[in-house]
């Protein structure tokens, strides 16, 4: 081979290159990203100084075949074989056409039928060279074959093997078709310099891309066509094309499957959406959440909680929904059913959602399960989870869970209301068995003729602190009665409407307010703290 034609080899190779990474550039900016544009730029000004320089001195010539080039592969192993269309009749030289083929670890060898024919083409083509390629040499060990076929002169080209990127070895071909229906036109124009012609429209005359009809396809062992990465290929510019048109929720499904598989273009392109795209777009970043939301899986459950913050930041309220369904996944970290109870009553309050949404109507659902589930659930607690169940069966009517569940509900407050029912009773009856024993201390007093300055008045009971002890008794539904004074201490038992605590005498101000002390079993053993919000002085 010729120092002049070792330049074209090289000059064709890099136009590859060149085509490619063009045609990347062109569909990125469609879909108006602008991800790789530093990178593609940097790029494609180094390809463009080296084309400059190797194409000078290189003459185009068109040539008018009466046949085409054809190419078919072999898988030894079986002897069956494919075969596609290299060259067509009408043809501009010096050209040049890749093809990359994605190996077995257990295929041998395989060859490459090269030869010319009609239009009735392959498998009818007359084979002008086999091409042996051992596929057991350590270059392919990576499993990646990437051959470039040089169209050099009329009959003659020159085909280049590499190992993924290491080149192998070059073999000539000899197209022994018959010339006499063959004519050759050679340019009177020397494209002594790429510039010239536009490169960055056209291209290098007689380097145009036939891409559309040449797919790039992997032959298996049991010698079938595996076209993963072709589809892995269409699957990317689907997803630009997805995103052109504003469909992102599409773009990031066909991007995270190439992602899985460790493409790195889809991880970088991904990657963009999410940093780039979704936070300017609100509903972009709505779709994405749901989509996270119904994979469940701890990654993405972890990014819904990044855009519900995101749009938190917003002041959207719909990030409290999203909030509330990461604490309700048993797949994330924040699993938290009191925490996604407060952000579903939060979305459901905001006066910026309608109650005709759809979401409205799911918060109001999960609300009422997870108040129903709560076996602590209190009288106020039960009659909310009432409420959001009622607007639910407003909205669904023929909802059979949901009517199942009011009638849960409605069973269960009206056992705590007959058990309150029960205590009030109990309280009234003590009540009037004291008043009695009191009467009947001063009529005895009152008769023994020795007055009642024996008699001390009750003051209470003593605490350790030395304050005297008060009773208190409950004004609301329900009292919590907590572990320490204040809200953000647990809840260690309760009482209800009209019911009296014995007090300790201690008292703690604090941001929640005044709260006191209180006894909460009948030997006094263990105590409590209760709001003075809730109860009043006895």
């Amino acid at each position: 081979m010729s120092f002049d034609e070792g330049r074209i080899l090289l000059f064709q190779r890099d136009k590859v290159e060149f085509d490619a990474l063009m045609n990347e550039e062109k569909s990125l900016k469609e879909a108006g990203i602008r991800l790789l544009e530093s990178l593609h730029q940097e790029k494609l000004a180094e390809l463009r100084q080296r084309l400059e320089e190797e194409s000078a001195g290189i003459y185009s010539k068109a040539l008018h075949n009466a046949f085409n080039v054809y190419i078919a592969t072999r898988y030894a192993d079986t002897g069956e074989v494919y075969g596609d269309i290299l060259f067509r009749k009408e043809v501009r030289i010096p050209d040049v056409e890749l093809r990359s083929y994605t190996l077995d670890r257990n295929m041998k060898e395989m060859h490459l039928l090269i030869g010319c024919g009609s239009e009735g083409g392959y498998p009818g083509f007359s084979v002008d060279k086999d091409i042996s390629i051992d596929l057991s040499k350590r270059a392919f060990q990576a499993g990646e074959v990437k051959i470039y076929f040089h169209y050099i002169d009329e009959r003659r080209m020159i085909v280049e093997v590499f190992g993924g990127e290491e080149y192998l070895f070059s073999e000539e071909v000899r197209l022994c078709a018959g010339t006499s229906d063959e004519r050759s036109d050679e340019n009177e124009a020397v494209y002594n310099d790429i510039e010239d012609v536009d490169i960055s429209a056209s291209g290098v005359s007689g380097m145009t891309s036939r891409n559309e009809y040449l797919p790039v396809a992997a032959l298996k062992k049991d010698g079938t066509l595996d076209i993963s990465r072709l589809v892995d290929q269409k699957l990317y510019l689907l997803a630009v094309n997805f995103i052109k048109k504003r469909k992102y929720k599409s773009a990031e499904d066909c991007l995270r499957d190439l992602s899985e598989k460790g493409d790195q273009k889809a991880k970088e392109l991904l990657q963009y959406l999410y940093d780039e795209v979704f936070t300017d777009d609100l509903q972009a970043l709505i779709e994405l959440a749901d989509s996270c939301i119904e994979k469940n899986d701890p990654e993405s459950i972890a990014q819904a909680q990044e855009i519900a913050g995101t749009l938190g930041e917003k002041g959207h309220p719909i990030s409290d929904f999203i909030l509330g369904e990461c604490h309700i996944s048993k797949n994330s970290d924040i699993y938290d059913t009191k925490q996604a109870l407060s952000c579903f009553r939060r979305f459901i309050s905001d006066p910026a959602v309608e109650e005709t949404d759809e979401r409205y109507i799911i918060a109001a659902h999960y609300s009422a399960l997870i108040i129903f589930n709560d076996k602590d659930a209190d009288l106020p607690m039960l009659e909310e989870a009432l409420h959001y169940a009622a607007i639910v069966s407003e909205k669904n009517p023929a909802d059979a869970n949901i009517s199942g569940l009011i009638d849960k509900i409605s069973e269960r407050i009206d056992l705590l209301k007959g058990k309150k029912k029960r205590k009030k009773v109990k309280i009234l009856a003590a009540a009037a068995a004291v008043i009695a024993a009191v009467i009947f201390l001063l009529i005895r007093i009152g008769g023994s003729g020795s007055g009642i300055s024996c008699i001390l008045p009750i003051k209470g009971i003593t605490s350790e602190s030395g304050k005297q002890g008060k009773s208190y008794i409950v004004t609301v539904d329900a009292a919590n009665i907590r572990s320490g004074p204040g809200k953000d201490h647990e809840v260690v038992s309760s009482r209800e409407n009209g019911e009296t605590l014995a007090g300790t005498g201690k008292e703690e101000n604090t941001s929640d307010g005044t709260w006191y002390e209180v006894y909460i079993n009948d030997d006094r053993s263990k105590t409590g703290w209760v709001s003075s919000q809730v109860v009043s002085e006895g």
